[in-house]
């Protein structure tokens, strides 16, 4: 499931990008704005009270036969496991006829965990029971349509002498044999459960997501990585969702969460209908070699959140921290459609909607990629970004590929650890009989921003296209750099290569990286401390399109933040 795209290049080649080649064109029509994305059709309801136990209470004691239990269990009953006893098996959730009602596993030691909407943690595990897997194959999974179970305070871990796991809970079926949407298991909820894979050995994903009417709430997945491989702790690609991930802690040395990167077997299947709320998506810095607290093993570091293959995705409240160089560039934020194995040209990435999250410790913040290559996709389209915070990106703020249409990125706040730029390509440049290469991103709006410029500045196609041909009908206003300056690594920067609406504060010295900036001028409450609210007398107060502050609004971000309920 590795990507095919070397961002290293992408990388590399900022410096060269480091001018806009012209002017927005000036004296037409206002341009028509982006086309806004659709948000999720479905928001699943994951109250207890819409799954209540109405049957029988069946108690398993220690060294029960657990899969003898799920089998003849019946819809309404719930399953009672002993806190502290373990059980070691690949069990199966079986397909059960019925009208609709749940079945409930559950430990024994409901006063042990939070109340229902507040995140367990490693400290809850003595109340839960243990399901062991004890040989790679999923400590859980789930028959060919099954559905209406619901796991509530488990541990589930693999056997530490598993050298590879691939999947600790599979939901639904990866494989061919889920290839009608029939097949699909459905309305499945983890919740309150901690997953996580063993310290030293693979474990290639914690959850397998190709489910539908699944969620995944209040939990907490870890140690999902691989030494060589893409590892995540949730992994989907063969679902048609909707799927809803709520206030979970989250590991992954891939991706920490990732949709598509494998071609479905139900044609023209895409995962849709994604609430992706409240979640802490964190990366432990004992995986980063060269780090102090490096634990010797290195795994296979990627990405914090990716799309591959995607619709109607809602991005909200997160936290996505640290995350670096390795086995690819350090992107932090990935949207790249890919019909990855050539046998899914219906892979799109599209409605996407990241609004009030925190991204922190990153080499780029995010990238939005417009087509697949060489394999043909549908093209990416209506993306929404504000209110954001991406703070401490050491490299690129964010990057925009050719063929992405109906970009919106808005009232951000993007905060350098040393120097940064964006890059914007549009078009691919022009091949050796002059014709212009790749498409065109129409509808691209950069609005109300606030980034931190550094070194680097900004580019075009490294400035063989200009900006009206590769970004037809651009919306550009009210856009702060601050660094802005024309020393080192400044050539062929300077005001008049940037469209109007542009505001500047300068470097301190010709030569300074984003250390040098001006900061100060801005007006944050508290820039050394990372409180990036304005204060009442910044002269950017008010100053947007909309007539509110520029950059994030910090209130609002604090607001969503706060929705992620830990004990």
């Amino acid at each position: 499931m590795s990507s095919k795209k070397n961002y290293g290049t992408i990388l590399a080649t900022a410096a060269a990008c480091m001018a806009i080649a012209c002017h927005a064109a000036r004296g037409t029509a206002a341009p028509q704005p982006p086309q806004a994305p659709e948000l999720p059709r479905v928001f699943l309801d994951t109250r207890l009270a819409t799954t209540p136990v109405t049957g029988k209470s069946i108690q398993v004691d220690s060294g029960g036969d657990l899969q003898a239990v799920l089998n003849g269990a019946e819809p309404g009953d719930e399953i009672v496991l002993p806190a502290g006893t373990t059980f070691t098996g690949n069990f199966i959730l079986p397909a059960k006829s019925g009208s609709g009602k749940w079945i409930t596993i559950r430990t024994s030691d409901l006063s042990g965990l939070p109340d229902e909407g507040l995140r367990v943690g490693p400290q809850h595990a003595k109340a839960m029971p243990k399901i062991v897997d004890p040989s790679g194959s999923g400590a859980v999974s789930t028959a060919l349509g099954a559905s209406h179970w619901r796991l509530i305070g488990l541990e589930i871990i693999a056997s530490p002498d598993v050298k590879n796991t691939w999947a600790l809970v599979n939901l639904g079926s990866g494989q061919p044999d889920q290839k009608t949407l029939d097949d699909v298991a459905h309305d499945l909820i983890l919740d309150r459960v901690i997953i996580r894979g063993d310290p030293q050995q693979n474990c290639f994903r914690c959850v397998a997501l190709n489910s539908a009417r699944t969620a995944i709430i209040d939990s907490y997945l870890a140690e999902g990585h691989a030494q060589g491989f893409d590892a995540q702790a949730i992994g989907g690609c063969r679902g048609p969702g909707p799927f809803k991930i709520v206030n979970c802690y989250l590991e992954g040395s891939g991706e920490n969460v990732m949709f598509g990167g494998a071609d479905p077997y139900i044609p023209d299947m895409v995962p849709a209908d994604i609430e992706f709320r409240y979640n802490h998506c964190f990366k432990p810095l004992r995986w980063k070699i060269g780090d102090p607290s490096f634990a010797g093993i290195p795994w296979a570091v990627k990405n914090l959140f990716e799309l591959k293959n995607a619709r109607r995705v809602l991005i909200e409240g997160n936290v996505f921290e640290n995350n670096w160089v390795h086995a690819q560039a350090g992107t932090a934020i990935l949207f790249t459609v890919r019909n990855q194995e050539n046998r899914a040209p219906w892979s799109v990435v599209e409605d996407v909607t990241m609004i009030r999250n925190v991204v922190r410790n990153s080499p780029t913040g995010f990238v939005v990629m417009g087509e697949d290559h060489p394999n043909p996709s549908q093209p990416s389209r209506r993306f929404l970004i504000r209110n954001n915070l991406f703070e401490r990106i050491e490299r690129m703020a964010f990057y925009i590929t050719s063929g992405a249409d109906d970009v919106e990125i808005d009232h951000n706040t993007f905060v350098p650890a040393s120097y940064m730029a964006f890059v914007m390509t549009g078009l691919k440049g022009h091949d050796a009989a002059g014709k212009v290469m790749g498409k065109p991103c129409h509808r691209f709006k950069l609005t109300n921003n606030i980034l931190g410029f550094g070194l680097y500045g900004a580019g075009v196609d490294g400035g063989q296209n200009s900006l009206a041909e590769a970004f037809p009908e651009l919306t550009w206003d009210k856009n702060l750099f601050v660094g802005y300056g024309e020393g080192r690594a400044q050539t062929a920067m300077d005001r008049q290569s940037f469209p109007a609406g542009s505001l500047f504060e300068p470097k301190r010295t010709a030569d300074g990286g984003s250390g040098d900036a001006d900061w100060p001028a801005v007006g944050f409450a508290d820039y050394a401390g990372g409180n990036y609210r304005l204060r009442e007398t910044s002269k950017y107060r008010g100053f947007g399109t909309d007539g509110k502050d520029l950059g994030a609004d910090q209130d609002s971000l604090q607001s969503a933040l706060n929705k992620a309920c830990a004990e």
